[in-house]
């Protein structure tokens, strides 16, 4: 508020003068405002029983906008100021190309997936037919065979089949016959080639007479007991033929093959599921704008590399004024009602009155120096070109007993209710400020109670480390629950890091139990904790961020693996380098050896070797996050990384990047 704060006596006097003066028609004299005692006087309840809070404007809906991934920005769709309807893109992430070609891979498995799956299936329909055909084919063998055994008790052939061969002895002596009298006929008469023509007639005509008996004769005797137990053994062929066919069948009848199917299947789903989420990484490169309204700040450039859930602009929609009070204790709480309709005075505009009506009345309370206080969201009736987000308003609500008939009381200073004024200090001991966070903190971890201590951790460390106030109570709550306990902290001295960041040296008791003897070890801990001024107010920065870098860094391409360094963080005993990764082929690839070297830092003139470790990237896979470490606290931040496949490597490193760093 732009006016001077008055002390809560002196307003509650102040308003009823005010009243008092009101009612009479004449100005408040100097006299009344310097602190005379205000004279009894008979006025309205009406307008005597209210409850006066501050309040401040705000656009009827706005939010903080940022990217669900990270990466670099290639377009900014939108200019500061800019009116914008919902859906629409802002803003736009690169890296399509690539994730487009991801898309094209995963369309590519799945489709491979679903022919898979469609060939067992076709597959199984010809093997079925087949099997059955078998089947039919086994008996009809043996049923032949069966006929073929049953013969040999009695002859090798059937009556047809000896007949056919008595006729071809007759034949073949009738032929015979014919050929001797062409022999006997030019025998004698000088011709040699005539005469060697037909006694080779002859000789054919006695080979095919005898071949026609011998074969008569063979199958009109019965067979021998090698015929017999072939015959035999054919009976049993045909059989283990037909138990064959119907074992196959008797498989195929529940389906296809059940193993390789739910390979296949599996295959089909992961293939799905690897889709969506390239399709959804495609998606979270454009910023669209959740509903229509005005881009007011705009915080991001192209090049600019941004994090994920990073603030990059804020969207308001101003197609209607809310304001929300501040200050609204539990004693007056009971007489709001929604519905209500309120009197409001912008701080700004001294000369002029607003009407709302009230909204919605908080659930959930705020503790504000010492008193429990509740937000109640009024609607504000009018519009005017001088209304800006953020001013702030007194607020008059009138409490339930306002609304009966008007009566004729007492009005004295003392029915009014005027909230407390805001106390602020500027002369705050920085380093005692900071402690008494680092304190604060431990008292919530002390007391298990996870909620509590997250309301100590700073923005600027959820943004660094891409979480959230809830995701870091329930990380707390794990630990907690698994049997972690803190105790005796103590704090041996604070030093300056930067003008916003003070480093606290903390030593505290740590219990741990073990998950599977559930034996408890206690343990001294000895760290340094950064605290973060922001807004005004000392905040410890999660898991010790001290602070951290965009890094504006091409990305570079080895054997289909793709790295892009993205983000550069500093903690109390380590640097983290964050990588965004890509393998694009077919295969794992694998960088580094457990017990090797992976990459290499560069610190000016100095070098520091990261700490050993090993990172297998599947095939096909982004990695948004993936993490090379240093440990130390370091003093600043490194000018190259080198990252070789492992550390005895002959050949010059696989990346070699310089890392040039955004300013935050």
């Amino acid at each position: 508020m732009n006016n001077p704060k008055v002390s809560p006596k002196f307003g509650l006097l102040l308003l009823a003068m005010l009243l008092v003066s009101a009612c009479t028609g004449n100005p408040l004299s100097n006299r009344a405002a310097g602190g005379a005692t205000a004279t009894p006087v008979i006025v309205p309840i009406t307008e005597a029983k209210r409850i006066v809070a501050e309040g401040r404007l705000l656009p009827v809906q706005s939010i903080e906008l940022s990217f669900s991934s990270g990466g670099r920005v290639q377009e900014v769709l939108v200019i500061e100021g800019g009116d914008v309807q919902a859906g629409q893109v802002i803003a736009r992430l690169s890296g399509a190309e690539q994730l487009q070609t991801a898309i094209e891979a995963a369309e590519f498995e799945l489709l491979a997936a679903r022919q898979e799956i469609d060939s067992l299936n076709e597959n199984y329909a010809q093997a079925l037919a087949d099997a059955q055909l078998q089947l039919v084919q086994a008996k009809i063998d043996l049923e032949d065979a069966e006929e073929d055994r049953t013969r040999m008790v009695y002859r090798r052939a059937s009556d047809a089949t000896l007949n056919g061969l008595r006729a071809d002895v007759i034949m073949a002596e009738e032929e015979l016959e014919k050929a001797q009298d062409f022999y006997d006929h030019v025998s004698g008469g000088g011709d040699n080639v005539v005469t060697a023509q037909a006694l080779s007639g002859l000789s054919s005509a006695q080979k095919a007479r005898d071949r026609a008996q011998y074969n008569l004769i063979y199958a009109s005797e019965l067979p021998d007991q090698n015929e017999i137990d072939k015959a035999d053994a054919n009976v049993m062929i045909a059989k283990s033929k037909i138990e064959a066919a119907r074992i196959k069948l008797e498989r195929l009848a529940s389906g296809p093959d059940s193993n390789a199917l739910a390979l296949a299947e599996a295959r089909q789903q992961k293939a799905e599921t690897d889709l969506k989420a390239r399709q959804s990484d495609l998606n979270n490169l454009d910023l669209k704008v959740p509903f229509g309204g005005k881009v007011v700040d705009l915080n991001i450039s192209v090049g600019e590399q941004v994090g994920p859930g990073q603030s990059i602009a804020t969207l308001a929609d101003f197609s209607r004024w809310i304001v929300e009070t501040t200050d609204l204790t539990e004693i007056n709480i009971a007489d709001v009602k929604v519905g209500q309709t309120v009197t409001l005075v912008a701080d700004a505009l001294p000369g002029e009155t607003f009407t709302g009506t009230v909204e919605r009345i908080s659930n959930v309370y705020e503790e504000k120096q010492g008193d429990i206080t509740y937000t109640v969201r009024i609607a504000l009736d009018q519009a005017d070109e001088w209304l800006r987000w953020g001013m702030t308003f007194v607020v008059q609500l009138p409490t339930s007993t306002a609304d009966q008939p008007a009566s004729q009381v007492q009005a004295t200073p003392v029915p009014t209710i005027v909230a407390k004024a805001a106390v602020t200090s500027t002369a705050v001991d920085t380093v005692g400020s900071a402690e008494k966070t680092v304190l604060g903190y431990f008292e919530a971890l002390e007391n298990q109670d996870p909620r509590s201590a997250v309301k100590w951790l700073s923005n600027y460390s959820m943004i660094a480390e891409k979480t959230t106030r809830e995701a870091s109570a329930a990380a707390l709550q794990a630990r907690m629950v698994q049997g972690n306990r803190w105790s005796a902290v103590e704090v041996k001295e604070s030093r300056e890091q930067n003008d916003n960041t003070i480093l606290v040296h903390v030593l505290y008791k740590m219990e741990t139990k073990d998950s599977k003897t559930s034996a408890v070890a206690e343990t001294q801990q000895d760290e340094w904790w950064p605290v973060r001024l922001e807004n005004g107010k000392w905040l410890y920065n999660w898991n010790n961020v001290i602070d951290y870098r965009g890094l504006d860094v091409a990305a570079q391409s080895t054997g289909g693996l793709t790295i892009n360094p993205v983000q550069i963080t500093r903690y109390t005993d380590r640097l983290s380098l964050v990588l965004f990764v890509q393998n694009r082929t077919n295969e794992p690839i694998v960088l580094g050896q457990p017990n090797e070297i992976l990459a290499i830092f560069t610190f000016g003139a100095e070098k520091i070797e990261a700490e050993k470790a090993q990172l297998v990237f599947d095939r096909l896979q982004t990695y948004p996050d993936a993490r090379i470490e240093v440990k130390g606290q370091l003093p600043d931040y490194p000018d190259k990384v080198e990252i070789r496949k492992w550390k005895n490597y002959d050949v010059a490193p696989w990346y070699d990047f310089t890392l040039a760093l955004n300013g935050k």
